[in-house]
């Protein structure tokens, strides 16, 4: 048999294992229901990015896990908003601490860069959560999801 053969074949098994998993992945994995937006957008809120999309995926799991029905969706989601308007301003509160805190323990030279390091953070976190946004140069995985 000639090694072009059975590359050939080679590369129709795996085009035909991706296509197969491709349709089973589409056919298998539930459609998000319409009603999850039921979840209030976060629209006037400072709590980071991440905060935010933990409060999406939670709302998900909720619906997911326990089968919620519409008015069950509204109703956590309005206990989600309600609970997000009581913490916000302790979220500020302790977020304005923290940074204080931190700016008391630099030099004036790191202080300086940390008002642009915040300035950049504002700016890339600007983007509505869950669309993600890319790791900066200096950070891993981990720091970004545990960032303030």
């Amino acid at each position: 048999m000639s090694p072009w053969k059975v590359i050939l074949a080679t590369m129709v098994i795996f085009v035909c294992g991706l296509t197969t998993g491709a349709i089973l992945t589409r056919t298998m994995i539930p459609k998000t229901k319409p009603a999850l937006a039921a979840l209030p957008a976060p629209a006037q809120t400072t709590a980071p990015p991440i905060l935010q999309m933990q409060r999406a995926t939670f709302f998900r799991v909720l619906d997911k896990q326990l089968d919620l029905t519409g008015e069950q969706r509204d109703q956590i989601g309005k206990i989600m908003k309600a609970s997000q308007e009581r913490t916000q301003p302790i979220w500020n509160e302790e977020l304005k601490n923290v940074r204080d805190a931190i700016r008391a323990v630099l030099t004036p030279e790191q202080r300086k860069k940390f008002v642009e390091l915040l300035k950049r953070n504002r700016k890339a976190d600007a983007a509505p959560p869950g669309l993600g946004r890319p790791l900066r140069s200096n950070e891993s995985t981990a720091s970004a999801t545990n960032a303030y």
